[in-house]
C-alpha cells in the first residue's frame, strides 16, 4: 500500500499552536480558507481578540505563522463534547504566501489523464525570470480567488546586489519588502535563476 500524499495527511489532521495575550494553546484546524481558519482548542477568548497561529504543515520543517482575529466562539457543554466540537473561528488578518499556495494546491481539481490529454505541440521551457513572474501572478490570482485580505504594502526598500552564479557580472535591484529575507527572495525571482544574493541592505525612504 503506497504512503498518503502530504496533502492526504494534510486534509485528515492540521495540528496548530495558538498565542493569545503571550498565553499558549494548542489546537487542530477542522476548516481553513483564504480569509479564514475554524480551530478545535479549548482557548478562551472572546470576538475581536488579536492571536497568532502557528500552522504545521506536514512535510515543512517551520510552521506557517499567521496573524488573525476572533471572529466567533463556540463553546460546547461539558456533557456534549464527545459529540460536538467546541472552538473559535478566526478571520485571517495576515498570512504567508506559503499559506496561500497550499490552499491553492488543495483545492486544486485533479488533472486528466495521459489518455485524456488532448495531443500538444511541445513548447520550449519559459525562461526562469519569466516562469517567476508567472508563478507571482498564479499565486495573486489565487489570493483573490480565496478571498484573502489585501496584501499590506511592504514597509522597508533595500538595495540588493546580485551576482552570477557561474559568471563575473553583477547588478544592482531595488527591492520593498518587510526584511531582508524576504527582500533577497524577491530579487532572485525577480532576475531569475542563474544569480546569488551578493550584498543586501535596507534604505532610508524619506
Amino acid at each position: 500500500m503506497s504512503k498518503p500524499s502530504r496533502l492526504e495527511r494534510t486534509r485528515k489532521r492540521l495540528s496548530c499552536a495558538l498565542t493569545i495575550e503571550k498565553r499558549h494553546y494548542s489546537g487542530i484546524v477542522l476548516d481553513l480558507s483564504g480569509s479564514g481558519l475554524f480551530i478545535q482548542t479549548t482557548a478562551p477568548a472572546e470576538p475581536g481578540t488579536g492571536l497568532r497561529v502557528e500552522l504545521a504543515v506536514p512535510g515543512q520543517a517551520e510552521p506557517l505563522p499567521i496573524q488573525a482575529r476572533v471572529a466567533r466562539r463556540k463553546v460546547v457543554p461539558p456533557r456534549l463534547v464527545t459529540v460536538a466540537q467546541g472552538g473559535l473561528g478566526v478571520r485571517i488578518e495576515q498570512a504567508p504566501e506559503a499559506y496561500y499556495a497550499l490552499i491553492a494546491e488543495m483545492q486544486r481539481t485533479k488533472l486528466p489523464s495521459a489518455e485524456e490529454k488532448p495531443a500538444q505541440p511541445s513548447r520550449p521551457p519559459p525562461r526562469a525570470k519569466a516562469r517567476g513572474r508567472l508563478q507571482r501572478r498564479a499565486l495573486e490570482a489565487a489570493r483573490r480567488s480565496l478571498g484573502a485580505p489585501p496584501r499590506p504594502e511592504p514597509s522597508g526598500c533595500f538595495r540588493v546586489r546580485l551576482g552570477q552564479v557561474h559568471g563575473s557580472r553583477s547588478r544592482f535591484l531595488e527591492v520593498k519588502a518587510d526584511s531582508e529575507d524576504e527582500a533577497r527572495e524577491r530579487a532572485v525571482a525577480e532576475v531569475g535563476e542563474g544569480w546569488k544574493v551578493l550584498s543586501c541592505e535596507r534604505r532610508n525612504v524619506s
